[in-house]
């Protein structure tokens, strides 16, 4: 019996991106832009080991050995974590996932991959900023600058909030409610939403005055002086 052949690669590598992630799956564009620097990185790595460019790599190119050697140079060659090897190891996974249910008869080659385990390590405790520590932070933005106003602001708006870089960066004048008490709703990963109240030392006029542009909090650097 003849062993089936194995599907054409670059068609469902679009397809994965173009259908299954974007217009299914709607999945952000950093998770968008992750999943497609893992294939790039594996493209790659396959360039090398195997001397076949990315348009003549085939499925069976990808097969689970090819993978833990991938996993392994990214941690002994590129000087990667074992947490940004379970981020690869998660978008390979997504994407052999997407092949077997698009052409079964990769289960064989797609189940290789797909058995291979996240690698365990120890989560280190982050330690929260003391008050000192804070109070230097905020003493050293300049308050006669625009771009200094705009980092004691968002600053003081992290401390006060607990909220992620990423969610104070995505912030929009709609998301700030002025109170009494003053809250902000922030956007956090996943597309979950939260709102937050915002301590009255920070949600003074201060945040007012700091103005919108185009919508959104104005975070763009300026070295312009106060009037």
């Amino acid at each position: 019996m003849n062993k089936p052949s194995l599907p054409p690669l670059s068609p469902l590598v679009q397809n994965f991106f173009c259908q299954r992630l974007q217009a299914q799956q709607q999945v952000s564009p950093h998770t968008l832009a992750s999943y497609r620097d893992t294939l790039r990185l594996l493209l790659a790595f396959v360039e090398r080991q195997s001397g076949h460019s990315p348009s003549q790599q085939t499925l069976g190119d990808w097969n689970g050995q090819t993978i833990l050697g991938f996993l392994d140079h990214l941690e002994k060659e590129r000087g990667c974590q074992a947490r940004t090897r379970n981020v690869r190891l998660a978008a390979l996974r997504a994407f052999m996932r997407y092949v077997s249910q698009q052409a079964p008869e990769t289960l064989a080659l797609t189940s290789q991959v797909l058995a291979i385990p996240l690698k365990r390590f120890d989560r280190r405790l982050v330690q929260p900023l003391s008050v000192p520590e804070t109070q230097a932070i905020l003493s050293a933005t300049d308050p006669l600058t625009q771009s200094g106003r705009r980092d004691h602001l968002l600053w003081s708006f992290l401390y006060h909030t607990g909220a992620r870089i990423s969610e104070a960066l995505r912030l929009r004048q709609q998301d700030l409610g002025w109170g009494p008490p003053a809250t902000a709703c922030l956007q956090g990963k996943g597309r979950n939403y939260a709102k937050v109240v915002v301590m009255q030392r920070c949600s003074s006029k201060t945040l007012q005055r700091q103005g919108t542009v185009r919508g959104e909090l104005s975070i763009t650097p300026s070295s312009e002086k106060a009037e």
